[in-house]
């Protein structure tokens, strides 16, 4: 069985202090969606760190 979990924003700051550790400690693929410009950029770097993580990008109704 596979896990994939679908809504993650490791790239918020709250993760600042452990990112890494979490997400090399992770075993299920991740989404990690971008809400803003910035956050949409931040989810794209991950994936070129992690290759469980896969960024969806885009800007929140909220954040226009």
């Amino acid at each position: 069985m596979t896990l994939f979990d679908t809504h993650a924003h490791y790239d918020d700051e709250a993760f600042d202090a452990d990112r890494d550790a979490v997400l090399v400690a992770s075993d299920p693929l991740v989404i990690d969606p971008g809400c803003t410009l910035a956050s949409s950029q931040a989810a794209v770097d991950l994936t070129a760190r992690y290759p469980h993580v896969y960024a969806a990008v885009g800007i929140h109704p909220e954040n226009c």
